[in-house]
C-alpha cells in the first residue's frame, strides 16, 4: 500500500499531512513509520487497566497530539473524545470511547506495517 492509499484509508488529508513536513513524502512516510515505535498508547492502556483517569487524560491527550501532528483525522478525534470526556467527569462514557480508541489504533498500525 502506498502512502496515498494509507491517507484514504487512515482519513488523513494529505495536502496538510505533506505540507506540516515541508511537502516530502519521504519525510512523512518516515514520521508515519516511527509512530510505530511510539509508547504512548501502550501507557495509556496501562492507565487504563489501573482505572487511573488522570493518567488515561494525560496520555490521551499526548496520542491525540501525536494523532495531530501525523494528520490521522480518526484517531486524532477519538483520543480527543476520551479527553473531554474526563475533564468533564462523565467516566460513564469513557469504556465505548475507549473501545472505539483502541479499534482505531490497530487499524492504524496495520495500514501503517502495511505500507511500501
Amino acid at each position: 500500500m502506498n502512502l496515498q492509499e494509507a491517507s484514504k484509508e487512515l482519513n488523513i488529508d494529505y495536502n496538510t499531512a505533506l505540507a506540516r513536513f515541508g511537502g516530502s513524502e519521504a519525510l512523512y512516510q518516515r514520521f508515519l513509520k516511527k509512530f510505530l515505535q511510539e509508547n504512548t498508547y501502550n501507557e495509556l492502556e496501562q492507565a487504563w487497566e489501573n482505572g487511573n483517569y488522570e493518567e488515561i487524560e494525560k496520555k490521551a491527550h499526548t496520542l491525540k497530539g501525536v494523532a495531530g501532528n501525523l494528520s490521522l483525522e480518526n484517531l486524532f478525534s477519538i483520543s480527543n473524545e476520551l479527553v473531554q470526556a474526563i475533564r468533564n467527569e462523565q467516566y460513564e462514557n469513557t469504556q465505548e470511547i475507549y473501545q472505539r480508541l483502541q479499534e482505531e489504533y490497530k487499524y492504524t498500525i496495520t495500514v501503517i506495517t502495511n505500507m511500501d
